[in-house]
């Protein structure tokens, strides 16, 4: 039986229901994120340590020294025991019982055997996704299978400045080979790896990957994440290309600008419609449009649907950063009821699938937090009236607590 240390064990802040033979999130059984300067499970999971890239050697055994990491166990011991870690909370990708991950597993399998030309590399890949499955369905915490799905942050370089970004107050600049020799202990058995930046089309180690990848050194899929704001399409032709998320986060020309600072809402609706043609030359690549919901845009969300929705599946999400930041939604109670106006609105609009699963989810989030605030308002009063009369009497429990302590002590 595979056992977690006791000094391993991360914080729970919830409980999962109705749980599944599958987990309520499947990324730690599947996933690696290599950047800044860190491997990681998931978007949100860089705040647990799972090892440094620099200085990662070629004989570094993966498996056994990153992929079950004790912050991979951390997560993984949680989620098959049915509880929420922390670092879980408030994201929207987790179902409850596991349900919504089955599906994204049987995607895995579809996908694989549709977008990876190679036979070999094919097999490979299925042969792992199986044993993922196994690993996820037996609660193994220590695996025996590799990742099948890699994101690459390839630096923090940008050409836009966006108001919201969690990235803008950081520098990676990481150098290519880092990030290759890891890719290189990985490759066999990928089925797909993310391109991310900053903006992954202008950085050093973005451009490399690219020309390394279209090589034809690599089975896998490549997912390219962009702004749209300039791309180049000779780098990216004879790239494996699996899908295209372009991030936009607003429907008219003045929001899109107020956030995407330095961005311009005419070229953006020009490299979208340039991706679709792509798309007609590989009908395999998906094409999606990320918008990112504020407290600046959210009017938008139906307008969105409307105009993104004719070239791209358009899927919407919170700041993930401090929700400290005035720009974070879900800090903000007071835009809660028309935040789920916009989105009642949008779902009326929308006949896309995924689409409206990935509103109904956000509803849900906002949904939970206005629960939160009124619980919160209607026990204020009574966590008042409290405390004035400990205060109040204080000298009595002080009493109260020696008497006790010396009975029982």
């Amino acid at each position: 039986m595979n056992k977690v240390n006791a000094e391993d064990k991360p914080v729970v802040t919830s409980t999962l229901s109705e749980q599944t033979d599958y987990p309520a999130c499947i990324d730690p059984w599947i996933y690696v994120g290599i950047g800044w300067n860190k491997f990681n499970a998931c978007c949100r999971a860089p705040r647990l340590d799972f090892g440094v890239i620099k200085g990662f050697h070629v004989d570094t055994d993966f498996r056994a020294e990153v992929f079950n990491h004790k912050s991979y166990r951390y997560l993984r011991k949680m989620l098959a025991d049915g509880k929420m870690p922390d670092v879980c909370v408030g994201c929207t990708k987790h179902s409850k019982n596991g349900a919504d991950q089955k599906a994204i597993m049987e995607s895995w399998k579809a996908k694989a055997l549709k977008k990876i030309a190679n036979a070999e590399h094919r097999l490979r890949v299925e042969e792992n996704i199986a044993a993922a499955e196994r690993s996820m369905l037996k609660k193994e915490i220590i695996v025996d299978h590799m990742p099948f799905q890699a994101a690459v942050t390839c630096g923090s370089q940008c050409n836009l400045q966006c108001k919201f970004c969690y990235n803008c107050h950081n520098d990676y600049y990481p150098e290519p080979e880092d990030i290759l020799n890891i890719v290189d202990k990985l490759h066999e058995t990928l089925f797909d790896v993310d391109i991310t930046g900053g903006e992954a089309l202008i950085t050093k180690a973005g451009r490399s990957l690219l020309k390394r990848f279209a090589g034809g050194s690599y089975n896998f899929c490549v997912n390219l994440w962009t702004n749209a704001q300039w791309t180049d399409f000779d780098l990216l032709a004879p790239v494996n290309i699996s899908a295209v998320k372009i991030s936009a986060d607003g429907a008219t020309k003045e929001t899109y600008e107020k956030i995407r600072i330095g961005g311009d809402f005419d070229e953006l609706l020009t490299n979208i419609k340039k991706y679709k043609e792509l798309k007609k030359e590989n009908p395999f690549i998906e094409l999606g449009l990320i918008y990112t919901i504020t407290s600046d845009n959210y009017m938008e969300i139906p307008a969105a649907c409307e105009l993104f929705g004719q070239y791209a599946t358009v899927k919407f999400g919170f700041v993930l950063r401090d929700d400290n930041d005035s720009q974070s939604i879900t800090a903000r109670p007071d835009l809660y009821e028309p935040l789920i106006a916009k989105i009642n609105e949008a779902l009326e609009l929308t006949t896309a699938k995924l689409t409206k699963s990935n509103l109904v989810a956000l509803r849900g989030v906002i949904k939970s937090k206005m629960q939160t605030a009124t619980l919160a308002t209607n026990h204020f009063p009574l966590k008042v009236a409290f405390k004035l009369f400990a205060r109040k009497n204080y000298r009595f429990f002080k009493r109260l607590y020696k008497r006790i302590a010396k009975a029982f002590l």
